[in-house]
């Protein structure tokens, strides 16, 4: 070994060894000031921790003072509030009526609306719900039962105090989501409602997973002149009253078990009847009766429908819609069933806005293609729109007519285009903006494409632009 190597290595040693003696010291020194921080740190933990015990105590007592003084409170309000005179009630809410914004109270309280006398119901003490103190003034009413008692005593109670105001509901809102609930809810509205406006039901999703049962809750709305909209959302068969009729409903929105009781709500408006949507009731239903007969809405201009409801376009044969204009499908499970087929031949004369819902394949273009006079098409929630799908629109049948051949517009919401999915639409586009197309020609020449709500390439939107400016 030479004698260089043997010196540079003693070098090395001695430089290492200072060093750790230096980094040795910096260590020693740190131990020190960690004890003393930690003896100055002590006292300051022992006394937040005595802090801390004595908030928690507070705490505790505060809460009990608040579980006494509640029912005390409640109790003084409703004294209180008895003693007003009617009167004074109304002019308090004239007075009131002059400002937009609510009367907010804490979840024990009512929340009133000053220039409708809007009552919303939450878990809250009934004794302070007298919306009758003003005895002529229309009554708007939302009841949302999220967390009422197992056995039903408050709901009970709450539906008793509104019950004397039923004759001034001008709106009804009731949302539960317990069938206990709905039992006890929803009698209310078997009394006579003369100046009803709005009536919303809903039973949460958490209803829908349970079977119904043989029950109807029937007889509702036996008279409702004023009605013009009506909303029924319900895992349980909801009936109005046979024979009733509802002049002025204009909109029925049916999420409902069963299509025959929808079939009575249709047969007491279908002079009047505007808009109306049969949607997505998720659950399965009996088959539909052979005893329903046509009935003729000759004012319908908008139906929305849910291709999961059992017999759902049967159903839409039963109704004459000579007016109808505007056509919403949900297809649900990628699934158009081929008894639509008849449905949209039976529109097809009409029908000029078609909106389609849900994921579409290449086997739905043989029916859609029915809605021969369709001008304005939207795909909503369109994911997954194939290249072989904008190839069967693009195509022509046996016989040289292309599908929707008066389309001027067609849209896109919510949904989004692949890179590989973008050149049938640039095809389709191509094909109907090509020369010689005009607003004469079969097919007409495409005026818009609407790209706005739906995620597409910066690339894609540019050229779909160029080639609908090109002449």
């Amino acid at each position: 070994m030479s004698v260089n190597l043997q010196e540079y290595r003693r070098q090395r040693i001695r430089a290492e060894r200072k060093d750790m003696a230096r980094l040795l010291a910096r260590m020693d020194q740190l131990h020190r000031d960690r004890e003393n921080a930690q003896a100055a740190f002590n006292p300051a933990r022992r006394a937040l921790g005595e802090v801390e015990l004595v908030v928690t105590g507070v705490t505790n007592q505060l809460y009990a003072a608040r579980l006494r003084l509640d029912p005390i409170l409640l109790a003084y309000r409703a004294d209180f509030m008895a003693t007003i005179p009617p009167d004074v009630m109304r002019c308090i809410f004239t007075e009131l009526a002059h400002h937009d914004e609510f009367g907010q109270g804490d979840e024990h309280q009512t929340q009133i609306h000053h220039r409708s006398h809007y009552l919303t119901t939450t878990p809250f003490s009934v004794a302070s719900l007298q919306p009758w103190r003003s005895r002529n003034a229309p009554l708007d009413v939302a009841m949302e039962a999220q967390a009422f008692d197992e056995g039903g005593q408050l709901e009970n109670q709450v539906i008793t105090a509104l019950t004397p105001s039923i004759p001034r509901w001008r709106t009804a809102e009731i949302r539960t989501v317990q069938l206990l609930g709905a039992l006890t809810a929803l009698p209310i509205l078997t009394l006579p409602t003369p100046i009803l406006e709005r009536m919303i039901l809903v039973w949460s999703s958490a209803m829908f997973y349970s079977l119904p049962d043989s029950r109807v809750l029937g007889g509702l709305l036996p008279s409702a002149p004023r009605l013009e909209e009506m909303h029924i959302s319900s895992a349980m068969p909801i009936g109005t009253r046979p024979r009733a009729v509802y002049p002025s409903l204009a909109s029925v929105v049916w999420a409902s078990f069963g299509l025959e009781h929808a079939w009575t709500v249709l047969s007491a408006s279908a002079q009047r009847l505007e808009t109306l949507s049969l949607l997505n009731a998720q659950f399965t239903a009996p088959p539909l009766s052979p005893a329903l007969t046509p009935i003729t809405l000759p004012n319908l201009r908008n139906l929305h429908l849910a291709t999961s409801i059992p017999d759902v376009a049967a159903f839409c044969l039963l109704l004459s819609m000579p007016r109808l204009q505007n056509l919403s499908v949900d297809i649900y499970h990628d699934q158009l069933p081929p008894e639509f087929a008849r449905f949209f031949e039976a529109v097809s004369s009409s029908v000029g806005a078609l909106v389609l819902s849900g994921r579409l394949n290449p086997s739905h273009t043989a029916i859609l293609r029915l809605l021969g006079n369709v001008q304005n098409v939207c795909l909503q929630n369109a994911h997954g729109v194939s290249d072989s799908l904008f190839a069967d629109i693009t195509a022509v049948d046996a016989q040289g007519t292309p599908i929707w051949p008066m389309l001027e517009e067609l849209s896109f919401s919510g949904g989004s285009f692949t890179a590989d999915e973008s050149e049938g639409l640039l095809r389709f586009v191509e094909a109907r903006t090509a020369a010689g197309l005009d607003d004469q020609s079969s097919p007409r020449r495409l005026k818009a494409i609407l790209l706005d709500n739906f995620i597409t390439p910066a690339w894609l939107r540019v050229e779909v632009e160029r080639r609908m400016s090109a002449v």
